[in-house]
């Protein structure tokens, strides 16, 4: 039997050394910290399309064209695995149990299946029939089987189709295959293409939204059809539902669509994912956040289905840290830690600024999209941030940036984009101790995320290159988390909701106040105790909001926060129809 690949990528806490050997830890931060595959041909890494699903007491995460899949017992510790008779290099891949074995298809490949999916050699070819895009297999709890996959893209207006797959016949389609759900962009302003649901205009057939990535979920008798749009590309890739008595359909469209949403932020976008059900028996959703093009991270938010019946995910405040699955000691009152980014609009410094618009505040801007770039290949390369006075720190996420220079210096191998770094802290900026080594780092980690075994009080950071294979040092965020020593901000208040006339996807929503505020997250939804669709705000009290069901009346709220906390608004709720 051959054992490959057997090291542990360590997914969460980047100081240890070995599994086991310090403080098990809490929390995540997305994107997820995962040794992503590499796009050779586009020159970047790439992790989208994701599923995740528990087998045999274990977690398996799937994404596309990423040269394998992960398995993790706890979703820190995660361990690729690269079949080589897998088309791993195939988007979408899926998986689905059945009968106490993996099964696995992607899109344009056949249906294969595994009882040992940690073992490299174990997968065996099943059904050689090749699946449409964007595939999701679904086993019902009665034994039967179903494959949904396609999309309706542009001019191919078409729409996903669901077939049943006969397991006992080598899971060979049977019967006609049904549609699931038809883009209607005139009506859902999610489905708009833009990375604001506006500017593309309707009605022209080369910016129609693509309707894709299908998920099915069953609950309480009731078949939750999962699709994305409008496109993979855009902030605003997100999540819908339809459902239906039946797996076949026909799938009913539910208004509070998108339920996984998330258009702004340090990562935008929450499309293209899976639902799942982790070891203790909660919900969440792992979806496709988006850099830019096709350069793409996972993302993961807790997910639930309401007394109503209502799928969600709880995208608000989805760039700051949260538990990991089975590590809330209060799941009733949320999912976030507590600890805010502490670093953003902070005196930075820099060893040196690239020339043009590569500042060392990119590193601090909130946005992955930007980043500080030194002068240069330099070996001594360091960027730092006063953070005005002593915090508590307990977390440091590090996310590096893929220049054209670290492109064109490199092999474009996984192994070429290794980063070795370590991050000081002082109290006075002159006298500094190590809380971060990752000197001698041997992974290829974009995304990297440290949680402190101890919070650190601190006034002072720096984050310093100890070496890379290309000689260049980029960073698109370096991201300080924990609890500032003030108070959080006043609540908003006088929040005025004016929905268009002409357009009843498109709302206008102000608000005064938040004294201290350095932000806000609007959130809306069908009801007062399911507005669960986000949009943060910074600088700024008004916001337009092109994402709307025209046929739903809708719920509005305020959220102010600083780094010391967040203030929900203490009026009602602002109901419009």
């Amino acid at each position: 039997m051959k054992m490959k690949n057997r090291a542990f990528v360590f997914g969460v806490v980047g100081v240890v050394a070995a599994w086991g050997s310090c403080r098990e830890p809490m929390t995540f931060c997305n994107p997820l910290d995962l040794d992503y595959g590499f796009r050779n041909e586009l020159g970047f890494h790439e992790g989208a399309d994701p599923v995740c699903l528990t087998y045999k007491g274990d977690y398996y995460l799937f994404a596309s064209k990423s040269g394998g899949y992960w398995w993790s017992p706890d979703f820190v510790c995660w361990r690729k695995v690269s079949p080589p008779n897998l088309p791993l290099a195939n988007y979408a891949p899926t998986a689905m149990e059945y009968r106490g074995e993996l099964y696995f298809t992607a899109s344009g490949a056949g249906i294969f299946k595994s009882s040992r999916p940690k073992d490299e050699d174990s997968w065996e070819l099943v059904n050689a029939q090749k699946s449409n895009v964007d595939p999701a297999l679904f086993a019902d709890d009665d034994g039967r089987v179903f494959l949904y996959a396609g999309c309706a893209a542009g001019k191919r207006r078409g729409a996903p189709t669901v077939i049943e797959l006969d397991p006992a016949n080598q899971f060979k389609r049977i019967g006609a295959a049904a549609e699931c759900v038809r883009p209607l962009e005139s009506e859902r302003g999610w489905e708009v293409r833009g990375n604001t649901n506006q500017g593309h205009g309707l009605n022209r057939s080369d910016k129609e939204p693509w309707i894709e990535g299908s998920w099915m979920n069953k609950h309480g008798g009731k078949y939750y059809y999962q699709y994305a749009a409008p496109g993979t590309e855009f902030d605003t890739y997100g999540d819908g539902v339809c459902v239906s008595r039946s797996p076949m359909g026909p799938f009913v469209y539910e208004p509070y669509s998108p339920f996984s949403f998330k258009p702004t932020g340090f990562i935008p976008g929450a499309g293209h994912g899976a639902t799942f059900q982790d070891k203790h028996q909660r919900l969440w959703h792992v979806a496709t956040g988006v850099i830019r093009g096709v350069e793409r991270r996972v993302v993961l938010f807790p997910a639930r289905i309401d007394a109503a019946g209502r799928l969600f995910a709880e995208t608000a405040f989805g760039d700051l840290p949260q538990y990991l699955p089975g590590k809330n000691p209060s799941p009733g009152k949320g999912n976030l830690v507590g600890w805010m980014e502490l670093g953003c609009g902070k005196a930075v410094s820099a060893s040196s600024e690239h020339s043009g618009a590569r500042l060392a505040r990119c590193a601090f801007d909130t946005s992955i999209r930007s980043w500080w770039q030194p002068k240069g290949s330099d070996s001594n390369a360091w960027i730092g941030v006063d953070l005005g006075a002593i915090k508590r720190v307990c977390a440091i996420q590090v996310h590096f940036a893929e220049t054209e220079e670290v492109r064109r210096s490199t092999n474009s191998l996984p192994q070429d984009f290794v980063q070795k770094y370590r991050v000081d802290c002082s109290d006075d900026g002159v006298h500094w101790v190590t809380r971060v080594d990752q000197s001698q780092n041997p992974k290829d980690r974009m995304n990297a995320y440290h949680e402190l075994e101890n919070p650190v009080a601190t006034r002072h950071l720096r984050l310093i290159n100890c070496g890379t294979k290309s000689g260049y040092f980029a960073v698109a965020g370096l991201r300080v988390f924990g609890t500032g020593e003030g108070t959080p901000p006043a609540p908003a208040s006088n929040v005025r909701v004016v929905r268009g006339k002409a357009d009843r996807r498109h709302v206008t929503v102000e608000w005064e106040g938040g004294a201290g505020a350095k932000g806000a997250v609007v959130r809306y939804g069908v009801a007062a105790d399911a507005m669960f669709t986000p949009f943060e705000i910074r600088g700024q009290t008004r916001l337009d909001i092109y994402s709307l069901n025209a046929g739903a009346p809708y719920w509005f709220t305020v959220d102010t926060f600083n780094e010391n906390g967040i203030t929900r608004m203490r009026a009602d709720p602002v109901f419009v129809e």
